[in-house]
Parts: C-alpha cells; sequence; structure tokens
C-alpha cells in the first residue's frame, strides 16, 4: 500500500504531461497616485481589475491553452511578440490561443495600439525548464496626467514624455516585497534567474547591490550578453534574462539608476526597488 499513493501521482502526472490551461482577463481601472487616479489597462488573474500584473509559466517544451477575456469597453488586438499575427478581442468576449515553449525565453503579450501600452497593457509568458528557479520584473513607467488623457489612437511622444510613475510587476516598492514572483528569494549558492522586461517607454539602468549577475540572454541583439555585471540598461521592449549565483547571505536592493524612478509620488524610497533575499 506505502507504493500505492507515489505511483498514482505519476500516472496522473503522465496523463496531463505536456499542456498548460491559463486565463488571462483585460481590466480596466486606476490606481492613486498623489491623490489623482491613474488609470491602467492590466492583465489579471480574475475579471476585477487588479493592481498587480498576471504572468503565464510555461515548462519547456509543453503547449499552453491561454483563454484571453476582454472586459474592458474597448475591442482590443493584442500580439505575442515574434510569434504570430495579432490576435483580436472583441469588447465583452474572449478567444483562445494555442502556443508550444520550445526555447526557454519570455514572450511578451502586449497591445498592438500604441495608446493602450501607454496605459500598460502588457505582460509576458515565461518559458522555462521545471527544475529552474525563475522571477519576473516587468518594468513600467507612466505620466500619470498623460495617462488621464489617453484617448484610442494617442501617440507617444517622446519629447514631451514626464514618466512620473514607475513598477515593477505593476507595484511600486515597497509594495513589491508582497510579490512572490519579483521578491527574489534563495540560498548562497543557488542558481536563480531572473527575467526583466522593460514594458516602459524609457531606458532603465538596473543596479545590483550586494552581487554580481551574468547576463543570459535577450530578445534584443544585446552586445553585453555573456557580461558578469552589477549594473546594465533595458532598452523599452527589451527581455533580458540573468543569472544570479549568490556568494553571500543578505538582504539586498536592486534599483534603476535613474533617481527619479525609485520615487511614489515624489517622495522617496519608492517605484522601482526590488529586493533580493538570500539565506546562508
Amino acid at each position: 500500500m506505502r507504493l500505492m499513493l507515489p505511483l498514482l501521482l505519476c500516472f496522473t502526472a503522465l496523463l496531463s504531461w505536456g499542456k498548460v490551461q491559463d486565463t488571462l482577463y483585460i481590466n480596466t481601472g486606476v490606481v492613486e497616485d498623489k491623490k489623482r487616479p491613474v488609470p491602467f489597462k492590466l492583465f489579471n488573474t480574475t475579471p476585477t481589475f487588479d493592481s498587480l500584473d498576471a504572468f503565464v509559466q510555461l515548462p519547456l517544451g509543453d503547449t499552453l491553452e491561454l483563454v484571453l477575456i476582454n472586459t474592458d469597453t474597448t475591442d482590443h488586438d493584442l500580439v505575442l511578440a515574434s510569434v504570430m499575427a495579432p490576435i483580436a478581442v472583441a469588447s465583452g468576449q474572449s478567444t483562445t490561443i494555442s502556443f508550444v515553449g520550445r526555447e526557454k525565453g519570455v514572450f511578451r503579450l502586449f497591445s498592438a495600439e500604441e495608446s493602450w501600452r501607454m496605459l500598460g497593457l502588457a505582460t509576458a509568458i515565461l518559458v522555462a525548464a521545471p527544475q529552474e528557479k525563475h522571477f519576473i520584473w516587468h518594468l513600467r513607467d507612466a505620466e500619470g496626467a498623460l495617462n488621464r488623457q489617453v484617448q484610442p489612437g494617442t501617440s507617444f511622444d517622446p519629447t514631451t514624455y514626464l514618466p512620473d510613475y514607475f513598477s515593477i510587476n505593476a507595484l511600486r516598492f515597497p509594495r513589491t516585497t508582497t510579490d512572490s514572483l519579483g521578491y527574489v528569494t534563495g540560498q548562497v549558492g543557488d542558481t536563480l534567474y531572473i527575467n526583466i522586461i522593460n514594458a516602459g517607454f524609457m531606458d532603465h539602468s538596473i543596479h545590483f547591490h550586494g552581487y554580481h549577475v551574468i547576463l543570459e540572454a535577450s530578445n534584443y541583439n544585446n552586445p553585453q550578453i555573456g557580461w558578469d555585471k552589477d549594473t546594465f540598461p533595458v532598452l523599452p521592449g527589451e527581455w533580458i534574462r540573468v543569472r544570479l549565483v549568490p556568494h553571500q547571505p543578505g538582504k539586498f536592493p536592486v534599483h534603476d539608476h535613474n533617481l527619479v524612478a525609485v520615487t511614489s509620488g515624489g517622495n522617496y524610497p519608492g517605484g522601482m526597488i526590488a529586493i533580493l533575499d538570500i539565506a546562508p
């Protein structure tokens, strides 16, 4: 009898291996900043707006069946970067896409409409080996006053852009410490992977305290791949995977080197600050 349960669990795993089913909702809502609402459009795991990004994790080699449900009053065309043609999801409707995780990496899913990307409509599918430990930092910058004015067809103008809202996984420090996918935990000697995605409109220079990391991969032709760094830029639309093997225990911050990006409502500390929490 002692062998029955493990055998049953293995048999069940074999039956379900190879396919992952997930659902993302397109929601519209507001986040308070400086006592004024800042509107966003985000992907969530429920039909209720939540100011925490939702991501999809897919084991390498598996097939994803992803249901996209649009709760917004606006039709949306979505792009799964470098994979398929735009995906239409009408207001109040849903569509299902199939995606095979043939290679490790991050595949960005975002609005084809620039105005809705300005409101944050972007997420990612992470494809990784099941035995690896991965984290996600989805960087986003926004200008609160501009977000309140965005309409369909609004174009991004870099000459007038003054971002004042900065987040990781749609959270600002200290709330970034409450997110299990963004709060990096491990032990000395572990191999940890951090996937950094710039969903914003400005460059972000990421600085690690306590450790250096190896830049392993990017969706851009990044000349720093393979380098051992503690500070490096992440360009708009870029994804970078870094490998961290901690050599010492402790809690260390990681932050944008642009000082305005580590504030919330003009107050420091805030914005783009993540934490590495490494045990002995």
